[in-house]
């Protein structure tokens, strides 16, 4: 089987609409994989707006250049990772890994704009640099350019010295045009012709198939360039359970029928087999009452309406016309159509936003709305910059980065895209009497009961994939076990292994002006919602016993350091 990448190119000209519109076509793309070069997009304050926010989308440019000129968008389904060091007003790089039997590949993809009134001929000394990186380094690349240059072999009805110069470093470079046939790419009441470029080496153009240029309404002077990329290898179904749409009755139906009294637990050994059944029997119970959900295409775009289709297609009609004829009167009627157009969709999309905006009732929705619209596009973990002074140039070599500079010395079991999972050392501890006393006296049913029903609903789990949801929802068929299992680990002095699993995942600190510096970066660690539940019934313990008659602030027992953490340090100093 094969996999199909979906590639498009456009020049959006610094315009609004054109931006909305190509928004809309990646909302409709978002269950599959897909890429876009684009060239002048739409800029406030030297930022990308327009395009970058949409669902399940990635956008990589320049973000320290003024105006940028190149971005690349990019479905997440994708793993792919910013080349800094090659990326540049006018340039946009970003390299793409994918599996084949095993092995991993990689593609450099590049969106690029040749400037027309620049001083030197095309291409930019930044594009031959990228040119230059990948034949060294054996990569396949792929450039979407617009060249502004003219040359019959790639179908524009005349020479002009830009296209030489860019032909000429074409064929010394041993790089292919992918363009298929003279439709214009750019098109005009003045004139029309083919500027618009796709660039790649000898081995991508294999792959590349149904090259076209599209029949539609950009809003822009330029067409859209479609293309899809074949890359050989297993076709991957992405499935997903979605807890939200559990059945949680079936859920509590069948873990009454299979959860099991756990038996005494006076070895470590013990705890770990008992722990390892119970979370078996959660995520059974979980995969039977939750269906798996596949990607739908076809997703809708809420400010799309008919009147917008009706004059999409008028425009287009017009359009036509104006080309065949090439009067005066009928590229005028166009120009006309294509502004009420414009301005439609820009009306079109802000009254469903205030619409949307005034629905909202929910204080967690508006406060999700707000952190939405606050994100930096730019803070994202990409290429970063090693001691030695370069760059990163994968996913994993980031990751290992940034496993060097936050967890020196750390042992790690497994690197998974932008998360670690990282092993704490096991307790030694021995078990006498007075502790399954204390034991008792801090874990009981209703202590337990308490502290699981204190969770949020959908929380990221930890390595155990157990979502707090699955213990609220199973609270009273889970009390007994765990309450059980929670004396025995006070008891004994015993983390279990699966506990000491920890998911860490990177987050960009805000603010920051360099995101390639692994220093602005904060990481979140993701631990077992039972070692949650564990760590809430003692915290409150020692707040209610201990220090009930202490004037301590709750972030005043280590400097710096809020509750959880002056726990877990209580904890492990009594080992």
């Amino acid at each position: 089987m094969s996999k199909n990448i979906k590639i498009g190119q456009i020049n959006l000209q610094h315009a609004k609409a054109p931006s909305y519109l190509l928004a809309a076509r990646m909302t409709k793309l978002q269950d599959f994989p897909y890429i876009f070069l684009v060239q002048e997009p739409w800029i406030r304050f030297n930022r990308i707006c327009g395009i970058g926010s949409v669902k399940g989308a990635r956008i990589f440019y320049d973000e320290r250049s003024i105006r940028p000129r190149a971005c690349v968008l990019m479905s997440r389904r994708l793993e792919a990772t910013m080349l800094r060091q090659y990326c540049s007003q006018d340039l946009a790089t970003v390299i793409i890994q994918y599996q084949i039997n095993d092995e991993r590949k990689n593609i450099i993809v590049a969106s690029a704009y040749l400037p027309y009134d620049s001083l030197y001929p095309p291409p930019t000394q930044e594009l031959r640099d990228l040119v230059a990186y990948a034949e060294s380094s054996g990569l396949e690349l792929l450039i979407g350019c617009d060249a502004n240059a003219q040359h019959i072999c790639w179908g524009s009805s005349k020479c002009n010295p830009r296209g030489e110069k860019l032909f000429d470093f074409i064929i010394s470079a041993g790089l292919m045009t992918a363009n298929v046939g003279s439709a214009p790419t750019f098109v005009g009441p003045r004139r029309s012709e083919v500027i618009d470029l796709t660039i790649c080496t000898s081995k991508l153009l294999e792959l590349i198939t149904h090259w076209r240029v599209l029949d539609e309404i950009s809003l822009s002077d330029h067409q859209y360039l479609e293309f899809n990329l074949t890359i050989a290898g297993e076709q991957s179904t992405v499935q997903r359970r979605n807890p939200r749409k559990t059945d949680w009755a079936k859920f509590n139906e069948l873990l009454g029928n299979k959860v099991q009294f756990p038996r005494r637990l006076r070895t470590p050994l013990v705890l770990e087999d008992e722990l390892k059944t119970l979370n078996c029997t959660l995520l059974e119970c979980y995969e039977e009452a939750c269906p798996i959900s596949r990607g739908q295409s076809g997703k809708t775009v809420p400010w799309w309406n008919r009147e917008l289709q009706k004059l999409r297609k008028s425009t287009r009609r017009l359009l036509n016309r104006a080309c065949k004829s090439n009067k005066d009167e009928d590229w005028l009627n166009f120009r006309n159509s294509q502004r009420e157009y414009k301005r439609l969709v820009r009306c079109s999309k802000r009254d469903s936003f205030r619409a949307y905006c005034e629905e909202l009732e929910d204080e967690r929705e508006a406060s999700r709305l707000c952190r939405v619209l606050k994100r930096d596009e730019s803070a994202k973990l990409d290429s970063l910059r090693k001691p030695d002074g370069t760059f990163t140039s994968s996913r994993l070599d980031s990751v290992q980065t940034l496993l060097e500079v936050h967890h020196p010395g750390e042992r790690v079991r497994e690197v998974v895209g932008g998360e670690l999972t990282v092993l704490a050392t096991p307790s030694t501890r021995k078990c006498c009497k007075g502790n399954w006393n204390t034991a008792k006296a801090v874990v009981t049913h209703e202590k337990v009961r308490a502290a699981i029903l204190s969770f949020e609903h959908f929380k990221a789990p930890g390595m155990d994939d157990i979502y707090p949801a699955m213990l609220k929802e199973g609270v009273e068929n889970l009390g007994r076990p765990l309450r059980n299992i929670f004396r025995g680990c006070l008891a004994l002095g015993y983390v279990p292994s699966c506990w000491r699993q920890v998911k860490v995942v990177f987050t960009p600190k805000p603010g920051k002006d360099d995101y390639s510096n692994p220093k602005n970066f904060r990481q979140i660690s993701l631990t077992s919602f039972l070692l949650k539940g564990l760590e809430r019934l003692v915290e409150r313990h020692i707040h209610g016993n201990a220090l009930s008659h202490t004037h301590l602030v709750k972030t005043n027992m280590l400097t710096n350091v809020e509750s959880p953490g002056s726990l877990l340090f209580i904890l492990w100093s009594q080992r």
